[in-house]
Protein backbone atom coordinates (compact mmCIF):
# COMPACT_ATOMS: atom_id res chain seq x y z
CA UNK A 1 0.00 0.00 0.00
CA UNK A 2 1.12 3.23 -0.05
CA UNK A 3 1.36 4.10 3.53
CA UNK A 4 5.45 3.72 3.51
CA UNK A 5 5.84 6.65 1.49
CA UNK A 6 3.06 8.59 3.01
CA UNK A 7 4.28 8.61 6.37
CA UNK A 8 7.40 9.56 5.06
CA UNK A 9 6.75 12.57 3.31
CA UNK A 10 4.60 13.43 6.01
CA UNK A 11 7.26 13.37 8.42
CA UNK A 12 9.84 15.08 6.37
CA UNK A 13 7.36 17.86 5.99
CA UNK A 14 6.62 18.01 8.93
CA UNK A 15 9.81 18.02 11.19
CA UNK A 16 10.73 20.77 8.69
CA UNK A 17 8.21 22.62 10.03
CA UNK A 18 6.98 21.85 13.55
CA UNK A 19 11.00 21.80 14.59
CA UNK A 20 11.94 25.53 14.09
CA UNK A 21 8.02 26.47 14.76
CA UNK A 22 8.46 25.10 18.05
CA UNK A 23 12.06 26.26 18.43
CA UNK A 24 10.76 30.15 18.07
CA UNK A 25 8.76 29.84 21.35
CA UNK A 26 11.85 29.61 23.27
CA UNK A 27 13.08 33.19 25.04
CA UNK A 28 16.98 32.45 24.33
CA UNK A 29 17.82 31.27 21.17
CA UNK A 30 19.96 28.15 21.04
CA UNK A 31 23.41 27.74 19.02
CA UNK A 32 24.62 24.32 18.16
CA UNK A 33 27.75 25.24 20.60
CA UNK A 34 25.60 25.59 24.29
CA UNK A 35 23.45 22.01 23.51
CA UNK A 36 25.53 18.86 24.47
CA UNK A 37 24.48 15.94 22.61
CA UNK A 38 21.31 14.41 23.14
CA UNK A 39 20.86 10.96 24.32
CA UNK A 40 18.98 8.79 22.18
CA UNK A 41 15.67 8.93 22.84
CA UNK A 42 14.43 5.80 24.34
CA UNK A 43 11.36 3.74 23.07
CA UNK A 44 8.81 5.18 25.21
CA UNK A 45 10.13 9.14 24.73
CA UNK A 46 10.03 8.28 20.49
CA UNK A 47 6.37 7.50 21.56
CA UNK A 48 5.63 10.53 23.24
CA UNK A 49 7.35 12.45 20.73
CA UNK A 50 5.77 11.08 17.94
CA UNK A 51 2.35 11.76 20.10
CA UNK A 52 3.28 15.14 20.47
CA UNK A 53 4.36 15.49 16.80
CA UNK A 54 0.71 14.29 15.29
CA UNK A 55 -0.79 17.16 17.88
CA UNK A 56 1.38 19.39 16.73
CA UNK A 57 0.40 18.58 13.19
CA UNK A 58 -3.49 19.58 14.10
CA UNK A 59 -2.78 22.41 15.43
CA UNK A 60 -0.21 24.00 12.72
CA UNK A 61 -3.07 23.07 10.56
CA UNK A 62 -6.18 24.18 12.30
CA UNK A 63 -3.65 27.81 13.04
CA UNK A 64 -2.55 27.76 9.18
CA UNK A 65 -6.16 27.77 8.04
CA UNK A 66 -7.20 30.55 10.17
CA UNK A 67 -4.16 33.06 9.56
CA UNK A 68 -4.64 33.02 5.89
CA UNK A 69 -7.50 34.68 5.79
CA UNK A 70 -6.81 37.36 8.39
CA UNK A 71 -5.96 40.58 6.92
CA UNK A 72 -5.78 42.45 10.39
CA UNK A 73 -1.75 42.79 11.25
CA UNK A 74 -2.75 42.78 15.11
CA UNK A 75 -5.04 40.21 15.37
CA UNK A 76 -2.38 37.93 12.87
CA UNK A 77 0.10 38.44 16.03
CA UNK A 78 -2.46 37.33 18.34
CA UNK A 79 -3.11 34.56 16.50
CA UNK A 80 0.52 33.58 16.16
CA UNK A 81 1.16 34.07 19.84
CA UNK A 82 -2.34 32.12 20.92
CA UNK A 83 -0.87 28.79 18.32
CA UNK A 84 2.66 28.97 20.39
CA UNK A 85 0.68 28.50 23.30
CA UNK A 86 -1.22 25.17 21.96
CA UNK A 87 1.89 24.48 20.53
CA UNK A 88 3.73 24.30 23.45
CA UNK A 89 0.65 22.55 24.81
CA UNK A 90 0.79 19.72 22.48
CA UNK A 91 4.35 19.17 23.40
CA UNK A 92 3.87 19.04 27.15
CA UNK A 93 0.42 16.97 27.38
CA UNK A 94 2.16 13.65 27.52
CA UNK A 95 5.10 15.88 30.08
CA UNK A 96 7.98 16.10 27.59
CA UNK A 97 9.70 19.25 27.19
CA UNK A 98 9.76 21.77 24.37
CA UNK A 99 13.54 21.70 24.65
CA UNK A 100 13.75 17.45 24.64
CA UNK A 101 10.80 17.66 21.43
CA UNK A 102 13.63 20.10 19.55
CA UNK A 103 16.42 17.95 20.34
CA UNK A 104 14.71 14.88 19.31
CA UNK A 105 12.78 16.68 16.15
CA UNK A 106 16.84 17.76 14.69
CA UNK A 107 18.09 14.06 15.70
CA UNK A 108 15.28 12.34 13.51
CA UNK A 109 15.68 14.44 10.93
CA UNK A 110 19.85 13.91 11.11
CA UNK A 111 19.71 10.14 12.08
CA UNK A 112 18.42 8.05 9.22
CA UNK A 113 17.89 4.58 11.56
CA UNK A 114 15.95 7.20 13.83
CA UNK A 115 14.06 8.03 11.53
CA UNK A 116 13.25 4.87 10.32
CA UNK A 117 11.74 4.44 14.06
CA UNK A 118 9.31 6.79 14.07
CA UNK A 119 8.43 6.26 10.50
CA UNK A 120 7.27 2.66 11.60
CA UNK A 121 5.36 4.14 14.64
CA UNK A 122 3.67 5.97 12.51
CA UNK A 123 2.91 3.49 10.18
CA UNK A 124 1.88 1.69 13.12
CA UNK A 125 -0.23 4.12 14.38
CA UNK A 126 -2.02 4.98 10.95
CA UNK A 127 -2.86 0.68 10.62
CA UNK A 128 -4.69 1.03 14.27
CA UNK A 129 -8.13 1.85 14.07
CA UNK A 130 -8.64 3.52 17.70
CA UNK A 131 -6.38 6.66 16.24
CA UNK A 132 -2.94 7.64 17.51
CA UNK A 133 -3.29 9.57 21.05
CA UNK A 134 -5.48 8.76 24.29
CA UNK A 135 -5.86 11.22 26.21
CA UNK A 136 -3.54 11.71 29.14
CA UNK A 137 -5.52 12.54 32.76
CA UNK A 138 -6.30 15.70 32.83
CA UNK A 139 -6.85 17.97 36.31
Amino acid sequence: MMRFPFAAALLGAALVAAAPAIAVEQSTPATPQEEPAAATPDDGELSAFVAAFLRLIGVQHGYMMVMRDEQDPARLEEIKQSALMDMKSAVEQDGMTVDRYNQIALSVRDDPGLRDRVEGMLQQLAAEPSGPAPQADEE
